[in-house]
């Protein structure tokens, strides 16, 4: 019986985690795509706020860089890493060469740390002004002069 007990506890463990793999998958998607609603719904199911792609990418940086300002809000607002890198580049560098302005203020309202120069020797704001993101530049400048 006791061996019936282990088996049935085993199962039961990896039908939850698997569970937890397929909640956070859709949160990624759903992040991605902007749908606000559905990440709220799988947050509240058990998905991580900080889960990732096997790339490494977090749901708060598909939803950045696709310019999905409310859903970013969501996830910062359930503890997203708001200062997370992929390939040793920083969300707030990504959107700001996307030119998202509202998504940077969001990034920067969360605390996002405006980076140095990077292994390419760009600083976001001039990546930012490269790109001719105006909008984008000024609210980094000003957020650099307030720390």
């Amino acid at each position: 019986m006791a061996k019936i007990i282990v088996v049935l506890s085993v199962g039961l463990l990896t039908f939850i985690l698997a569970l937890a793999q397929d909640v956070n998958s859709q949160l990624l998607e759903a992040a991605k795509n902007g749908l606000t609603e559905r990440v709220h719904y799988l947050l509240d199911a058990g998905a991580q706020a900080n889960a990732k792609t096997k790339l490494s990418e977090t749901a708060l940086m598909l939803a950045s860089v696709n310019g999905q300002t409310e859903t970013v809000k969501v996830l910062l607002a359930q503890g997203a890493n708001v200062n997370e890198k992929f390939e040793g580049l920083t969300i707030l560098r990504m959107v700001a060469e996307a030119g998202h302005t509202e998504v940077v203020r969001a990034l920067l309202e969360a605390g996002a740390k405006i980076d140095r120069k990077t292994r390419d020797g760009m600083t976001t704001v001039m990546v930012a002004s490269r790109n001719g993101h105006r909008e984008v530049v000024d609210l980094l400048k000003r957020a650099s002069k307030k720390k």
